[in-house]
């Protein structure tokens, strides 16, 4: 039992010779592999507590710090020397329970006062002041700007989505540039490879994907964490097909927990469930979703292909709306 979570904690890490062959461990997927690199990641995976990691980091540096104090307060008090309940004292000060004064006395014959017995009283029963040190890591998201002007259809009803798709992206990176590092996987309006044939399109998907690793691989060296956006408007050959939804490659893992964020602002703030037809977080094995490294989502805003979901697409304010509750999501994630 001991060896099948040392093996699955290693694998969530990426240790090197992982993932194993012979193991015990009966969850030793390959796709686990480095999706947890620090203990701060194992919030949603290694637990369903998406706190899990920060609280094990908070726990750490709590107990080092009333350790590294206790260290400090040992033995520095210089009015105890000779005195009857010399020992006593400093074993309750080594303990914590009760300290010096700034000169580095205790006074030992000195009264009690109500305010210094109450300090000695809640130290008893467990109240420290700590200071609060953050785990929360900085943040670098890639926003993935769906289709170009060379992708074959992708319009109707007076809508090339790669607009829609281009525009909110866009407005989406500005709004996170005060809460971490942007990047978009492409800059140029059209692929760099033809988007005609099947080996084109896998290039120009390739493309994208290689640029968002790169990206990852630089950041995580920086110990940063990093989020995938790809902003999409939907299509369906059924004209009243509608709603909103979001894709991640796998339920379960961090991107899920994310995309529950997002959804939950596009509920709030879109009108997804109400005005909006609610289709939920779903699977799904696209390109840009199965060979990114770090957590990934694809959000379908509306249906292009729908003569009145079209106008919401069109709108300016819904673009900012569709803008905001992304960045609300993703924010509302971090805190």
């Amino acid at each position: 039992m001991v060896s099948a979570q040392i093996d699955h904690l290693a694998l969530y890490a990426g240790l090197s010779g992982y993932p194993k062959i012979d193991t015990t461990d009966p969850r030793h997927f390959p796709y686990l592999l480095s999706s947890a690199p620090h203990v701060e990641d194992l919030g949603g995976k290694w637990a369903a507590n998406p706190n899990y990691g920060n609280d094990i980091v908070k726990m750490v540096q709590d107990i080092q710090s009333i350790k590294v104090e206790q260290e400090e307060t040992k033995n520095t008090l210089k009015d105890l020397e000779n005195h009857w309940a010399e020992e006593e004292i400093e074993f309750i000060v080594e303990k914590g329970e009760l300290k010096g004064y700034d000169d580095n006395t205790f006074r030992p014959d000195q009264p009690l006062t109500r305010a210094e017995y109450c300090v000695l009283r809640a130290r008893q029963l467990g109240f420290v002041k700590k200071k609060i040190i953050s785990s929360i890591k900085p943040t670098v998201f890639i926003l993935d700007p769906g289709h170009r002007v060379d992708t074959p259809g992708k319009r109707a009803n007076g809508l090339l989505e790669y607009e829609f798709n281009e525009d909110v992206t866009r407005r989406t990176g500005k709004l996170l540039e005060s809460h971490g590092e942007v990047y978009y996987t492409i800059e140029t309006e059209n692929h760099p490879y033809s988007e005609m044939t099947a080996e084109g399109r896998s290039k120009n998907l390739n493309f994208r994907t290689n640029n968002a690793n790169q990206i990852y691989d630089k950041a995580i060296k920086e110990d940063k964490k990093v989020i995938f956006i790809s902003m999409h408007a939907n299509a369906a050959s059924n004209p009243t097909a509608s709603g909103y939804e979001i894709f991640v490659y796998k339920m379960g893992g961090e991107a899920h927990e994310i995309a529950k964020h997002i959804y939950n602002a596009a509920e709030n703030i879109l009108g997804v469930g109400n005005t909006i037809k609610s289709r939920r977080i779903k699977e799904a094995n696209f390109a840009v979703l199965r060979n990114t490294k770090m957590p990934a989502m694809l959000i379908e805003h509306e249906f292009f292909t729908n003569v009145e979901a079209v106008k919401k697409l069109k709108d300016d304010d819904f673009r900012d709306l569709c803008a905001k509750h992304i960045k609300d999501g993703l924010v509302s994630y971090m805190a």
